[in-house]
C-alpha cells in the first residue's frame, strides 16, 4: 500500500465538505465553500496536512498540479461535479444552493451492455444512511435544516472516530 493511502482516500472523499458546511449556515455566502471546509476540517484533523490540503483542489489553487495527491483530489472534484454539470446544462447553467444530490450510481453502466445507462436522474434523500436507501426520480425538497441535520450527524460520527484508538 502506498504511503499515505488512507489520507489520500479521506482527502478525496472530503474534498468538497465545505459545500455541506456552507449550506448549513445562516449566512452561507460569507465565505467560499473552500474556506468553510478548511475551517471546519481543522477541528477534526488538526495535525493532518493531507486532509486540510485536500480542499485546495481547484485549478486556481496553488500547488494543485505539483503533487500526485493534488492531481487526484483535483480529478475527484471533476468527477464529483460531473452529474451536476449534466443537470446544470438541462437547467441553463443555474446553480442553486439547495440542489438535490444525484445518486453516484447515475454513471454506472450495465455490465452486460456497456452502452446502457439510466435515462433519468435518480436522486438520494438528504438524510443519514441507515441500511439500503431507495432513490427517487422526483427531485426532493432540500432546506438549510436538512443540511444542518446531516452536519450534526457527521460531527457526532467524527467525534466518535476521533476518540477511537485501534492500538
Amino acid at each position: 500500500m502506498i504511503d499515505g493511502f488512507d489520507n489520500l482516500v479521506k482527502g478525496a472523499l472530503l474534498h468538497d465538505i465545505g459545500k455541506l458546511i456552507q449550506r448549513a449556515q445562516d449566512n452561507p455566502f460569507e465565505k467560499t465553500h473552500g474556506r468553510w471546509g478548511y475551517e471546519w476540517l481543522k477541528q477534526f484533523f488538526v495535525d493532518d496536512p493531507y486532509i486540510i490540503a485536500s480542499i485546495k483542489h481547484h485549478k486556481k489553487d496553488d500547488d494543485v498540479f505539483n503533487t500526485n495527491f493534488g492531481l487526484i483530489w483535483y480529478e475527484s472534484d471533476n468527477l464529483a461535479s460531473s452529474e451536476r454539470k449534466q443537470e446544470e446544462d438541462d437547467e441553463e447553467g443555474r446553480w442553486d444552493l439547495f440542489t438535490s444530490l444525484a445518486s453516484p450510481f447515475l454513471k454506472v453502466r450495465n455490465p452486460n451492455n456497456n452502452l446502457e445507462m439510466l435515462t433519468r436522474i435518480p436522486y438520494l434523500p438528504l438524510q443519514r444512511v441507515n441500511g439500503v436507501e431507495s432513490v427517487t426520480f422526483e427531485k426532493p425538497q432540500i432546506t438549510r435544516d436538512s443540511y444542518k441535520a446531516i452536519l450534526k450527524d457527521l460531527e457526532e460520527d467524527l467525534k466518535i472516530t476521533k476518540a477511537y484508538k485501534p492500538y
